[in-house]
Formats: structure tokens, C-alpha cells, sequence
């Protein structure tokens, strides 16, 4: 559970972080940048907020390639406990293949807003609203994708000690980020 911006412990996971609630707040955290780089998108040509666009660069540097590897680690173990029927691997690598796209892209879309931000502005303000537009469009169908494909069988096909690893990978990784953990 996340309360005044940190992320509360789990008692059942003895003392570790429940997953279950990082994950909700990074994939809420994705959508809120996806929102935001539509703001500037909106923004453009002239009236686009310098701070909000360091603020979307730290975001995408720091938090959107650390919000992948805690999604794939989750994943993955959905992918080890699903029943032998289910055919999770194909799904799973389409999510790794499209979490790269999405890292790439963003390190493109973060050198074009750094430039503008830091230089006289933006010198092909449409070239960037449909970089923009691209970026958060595609991110916001793949949430839905994982919403519709994986996120169901989180509660159904993990274990206590795949929670246990997976709070203990979770808290590795937000060490990297500006998100407090209790």
C-alpha cells in the first residue's frame, strides 16, 4: 500500500514489501507519464513547461527501464507456475521485445526534450509531438495489454516464496529510484 508517497511493508511477506503493491504504483506511475508527455504534446510549439521536461527526462532514464525489469520478474514467474497447457513463453517474450522498443524509444524521446529544454526551444516541434504521441499511445496499449493478458494470473499462479524473491528483487531495484520504501 502506498501512503504519503512511500510504500508501505507487507506484515505477511515479514517485513518485506508486497509486490503486489509496487507493481500497481509503478504501472500507475507509467500512465501518469504517459499523461504528462501528452501535456507537452499539447504544449507545443511554444508553451511547453521546461521543469515538467527534466522532470519526464529523470523519469525515463531512471524509472521506466527499472518499471520493465520489475515487470518481467514478475512475469517470469507467472511464466514458471502457469499449468503446462498455457502458452505463456510467446506472450512473455513479445513483453521483453516490447519493453526494449519502449527503452530505446525513450532514450531517443529523452535526448530530443533535453536538447529543446536546455537549448532555444524545439526546433521541429511536430517531429516531436508525433515522437510524443507515438511513445505514450504505444505505452498505454501495452499497459492494457499486460492488464488484459498477465495481470490477472499475478494473485492466481504466484507463490510465497515467489513473493518473498520478487520483494527482495523490487527493493533492489527501487534503491536506484526516488521512491522511499518504509
Amino acid at each position: 500500500m502506498i501512503e504519503n508517497g512511500k510504500l508501505e511493508h507487507d506484515g505477511a511477506l515479514r517485513g518485506a514489501i508486497n509486490p503486489f503493491s509496487v507493481i500497481e504504483y509503478e504501472r500507475r506511475d507509467q500512465r501518469r507519464l504517459c499523461d504528462s508527455l501528452e501535456l507537452v504534446a499539447d504544449q507545443l510549439p511554444e508553451q511547453v513547461d521546461r521543469y515538467l521536461c527534466e522532470t519526464l527526462n529523470e523519469q525515463l532514464y531512471f524509472n521506466l527501464p527499472i518499471y520493465h525489469r520489475n515487470e518481467e520478474a514478475l512475469f517470469e514467474r507467472i511464466g514458471r507456475r502457469a499449468p503446462s497447457g498455457m502458452e505463456v513463453y510467446p506472450v512473455l517474450n513479445r513483453i521483453r521485445q516490447e519493453h526494449a522498443m519502449h527503452d530505446c524509444y525513450a532514450d531517443e524521446l529523452r535526448e530530443t526534450l533535453n536538447v529543446g529544454c536546455i537549448g532555444n526551444g524545439f526546433q521541429n516541434p511536430d517531429m516531436l509531438g508525433y515522437m510524443l504521441r507515438f511513445f505514450f499511445e504505444t505505452m498505454r496499449r501495452h499497459l492494457a495489454w499486460e492488464d488484459l493478458t498477465l495481470m490477472p494470473m499475478v494473485p492466481q499462479y504466484l507463490t510465497s516464496a515467489d513473493l518473498e524473491n520478487l520483494s527482495t528483487i523490487l527493493t533492489d531495484n527501487h534503491s536506484r529510484l526516488r521512491v522511499n520504501l518504509v
